[in-house]
């Protein structure tokens, strides 16, 4: 970065030069000569001095890290060299007290990662570890999402699932900004008519992607001493990275992945309308309180419809729970059963990567509850993991052969982000319902939020007449179930689904049930 009055410069190396017989990074000569350095370090941590920009955290010291030529390239050896000098500095001592480590650079490689969906760690398996050492160290990694208005995932590194990858959304309204010159998923583009929280064309967005931030348009430093306005996830990135250092000063004993869990599990929902991911943009107050009010899972899924409890003779309830770690490290999980009746102990344990931990009867098994209760599952974990339920109905079915077979197939219920949760700016849909006999139709929802929240299902027949309006009241953190919601004598129909509580968040489904065996089909919650 460059020498600039707005910021606070503790020191730095330049890893671009040496080589084989000298070492690769030195201390000096790390002054920014392209601009981008510049620009996030004043996102960051710009100084309140009364001119220019404010940063994010304008107390926080900068650690320059030249690993980038003054054209803006680099080779992955030169980035892994710059990542270890970090991690030398914490191992001696960290003099520089670093706690973020931001990367506004990455790329996409046509063949490998164009870019794809999930994560790219079988990719690039050394970044992978070295972030995990950051990680382990205390360091948040910071990554921009990538600049190539590309929808199916982000670049890479972000695309590594231990990134935090930021997004980027506009921070004010505009009548039209751009074009954009995108590259790599659209040769350019633009937008128009554009409001606060709005994502930014150019910004790529995909399942791997974890939390938006400000990238359009940012007042930035420049190399002359001076200030301007651009635009890109480069500048959405140390956004967060800023945040983070505001966060780590609040709460010096956070470790680095209930950090990441504050950022990413809070803040406005925001909606990318080319691909319907939903992932919250970053605000520092709700990550403040919910970094000192837990202790901070990363990955949150809740797991809806669990039970161990009577249903309309002669059926009898249960689920079954299965937690899949697709990853090559092992994953720290923890689930707790959400009840507004019974309250038992949650449950820790490792998974080991590409493993599988599972339940039969989940309740009394995982949990040792042999009583009667329906609820949620609150599935934490310290690393992605796919969670499944299948709630099914314990009775006698008559098979072809005439002879009885205890027990339904179910109906599988899938663990769903907080991220993707319906909120109160959206529409949701239940469709394909029915209550003709044999058949009824249940709804259930589990308000994933910190407040108590009013939720609206009205139902309509196949040409849109509506045919009951049903209101319900959920309390924070727990799940309500309406038996029999869609009246009796409709053979087929839908719902719309709103939440009433400005800041509500919920999941959901309908289950349609065959009375004859009693056996439920899931029907998820569709956001549009």
């Amino acid at each position: 970065m460059a020498s600039h009055p707005d910021l606070n410069i503790a020191g730095g190396v330049n890893c671009t030069t040496g080589g084989i017989l000298r070492p690769r990074c030195k201390s000096g000569g790390y002054a920014d000569r392209n601009g981008h350095g510049t620009h996030g370090a004043g996102i960051a941590a710009a100084l309140d001095n009364g001119s220019g920009v404010v940063g994010v955290a304008p107390g926080a010291r900068l650690w320059a890290v030249k690993v980038l030529n003054d054209k803006g390239e680099g080779e992955l050896e030169i980035i892994l060299e710059g990542l270890n000098k970090v991690l030398q500095s914490i191992s001696n001592g960290n003099p520089y007290n670093i706690k973020v480590v931001n990367m506004s650079l990455g790329g996409y490689d046509d063949t490998f990662w164009p870019p794809g969906t999930g994560t790219c760690d079988d990719l690039s398996p050394t970044m992978l570890s070295t972030f995990q050492s950051l990680r382990e160290a205390g360091v948040l990694v910071v990554v921009a999402a990538g600049n190539g208005a590309c929808t199916t995932g982000v670049a890479w590194p972000a695309c590594l699932s231990n990134a935090m990858a930021v997004g980027a959304v506009y921070d004010s309204s505009f009548f039209s900004r751009g074009p954009f010159q995108t590259s790599q998923c659209k040769p350019f583009c633009f937008d128009s008519s554009v409001n606060a929280d709005d994502v930014a064309c150019y910004s790529d967005s995909g399942e791997k992607l974890d939390v938006w931030a400000p990238g359009s348009v940012t007042r930035v430093a420049t190399l002359s001493g001076g200030f301007d306005e651009v635009d890109g996830t480069s500048e959405a990135a140390p956004y967060v990275a800023g945040v983070a250092a505001l966060l780590s000063q609040a709460v010096p004993t956070r470790t680095s992945d209930q950090l990441f869990a504050a950022i990413r599990n809070t803040g406005k929902p925001v909606t990318d309308k080319r691909n319907n991911i939903t992932r919250n943009r970053v605000d520092a107050l709700q990550a403040l309180q919910a970094l000192q009010g837990s202790g901070g899972y990363p990955f949150t899924y809740y797991l809806t419809g669990i039970a161990r409890w009577p249903g309309f003779s002669p059926a009898y309830w249960y689920s079954d729970v299965a937690i899949f770690n697709p990853g090559t490290s092992s994953a720290t999980v923890k689930m707790t059963f959400l009840s507004s009746t019974t309250s038992l102990q949650p449950v820790e344990f490792t998974l080991a990567g590409k493993a599988q931990a599972a339940w039969k009867d989940v309740l009394a098994q995982a949990f040792g509850f042999s009583g009667e209760a329906v609820g949620a599952i609150l599935v934490e974990s310290s690393q992605p993991v796919k969670a499944l339920a299948r709630t099914y109905s314990q009775v006698n079915v008559q098979q072809q052969n005439g002879s009885l077979a205890l027990g339904t197939m179910g109906q599988f219920i899938e663990g769903i982000e907080v991220g993707k949760a319906l909120t109160a700016n959206q529409v949701g849909y239940l469709v394909n319902l029915r209550s003709d006999p044999p058949f009824r139709t249940n709804v259930g929802f589990v308000n994933v939020g910190q407040e108590p929240a009013q939720v609206e299902v009205r139902f309509f027949t196949n040409n849109g007449t509506l045919i009951s309006t049903v209101p319900l009241a959920i309390p924070a953190q727990r799940r309500v179930q309406q038996g029999r919601a869609l009246p009796d004598g409709y053979q087929a129909a839908y719902a719309e689904v709103r939440v009433l509580t400005s800041g509500g968040k919920v999941i959901g489904i309908a289950s349609v049930v065959d009375g004859n065996s009693t056996d439920p089909t899931t029907i998820p919650l569709w956001v549009p």
